[in-house]
Formats: C-alpha cells, sequence, structure tokens
C-alpha cells in the first residue's frame, strides 16, 4: 500500500516496509561516507565575501 503526500507543489510517493527484528545499526553506515578534505579549514587563497 503506497502513501501519497503532497506539500505545495511537491508530490512524494512512500511505500512502507517491515524492517527485520534483529538489525544491527551499528556500522550500518560504514565505508558510505567519503573523506576528501577538511571543509572547514581555512582556504589556501584570498576572497572577498562582501556582497555588491
Amino acid at each position: 500500500m503506497a502513501i501519497s503526500h503532497q506539500i505545495g507543489a511537491l508530490e512524494f510517493l512512500v511505500q512502507p516496509v517491515p524492517v527485520p527484528a534483529k538489525v544491527d545499526l551499528f556500522g550500518a553506515l560504514s565505508s558510505s561516507v567519503l573523506f576528501e578534505d577538511n571543509i572547514v579549514a581555512p582556504l589556501d587563497e584570498a576572497w572577498n565575501a562582501n556582497r555588491n
């Protein structure tokens, strides 16, 4: 049984599925995140953040 939801112009169609009761979620997303660089480190180049 699919469930349809509409928010503004967007419409979502979802279908609930059963989840096995004995699923160990610890580490379920391991190796699914790719680390490329430190996104909070200072940049090596000067830039102007003023908006004109």
